[in-house]
C-alpha cells in the first residue's frame, strides 16, 4: 500500500482554483442579487440567508436542502 498524502496536489489546485474563481465572481453575484432586489424588494429583506447565515427561530427545525 503506497502512503498518499491527503489531500492530493491535484484536489488542493482544485480547492484553489474553485476559491479564486468564486471571490473573482463574488461581485458579480452581488451585482445579480442587488438588481433582483430592486424588482422584488421582499429578495432583499434577508442577504445572509443567500450565503447560509441565518439566524434560527426558536422551535424544532427542519432542514431542506434543495
Amino acid at each position: 500500500m503506497v502512503d498518499r498524502p491527503f489531500p492530493s496536489r491535484r484536489l488542493q489546485l482544485a480547492l484553489v482554483l474553485y476559491r479564486a474563481i468564486w471571490w473573482a465572481g463574488l461581485p458579480l453575484v452581488l451585482l445579480y442579487l442587488q438588481r433582483r432586489g430592486r424588482k422584488d424588494a421582499d429578495y432583499t429583506r434577508h442577504p445572509g440567508e443567500r450565503f447560509g447565515r441565518y439566524t434560527p427561530a426558536e422551535g424544532p427545525h427542519v432542514w431542506i436542502h434543495a
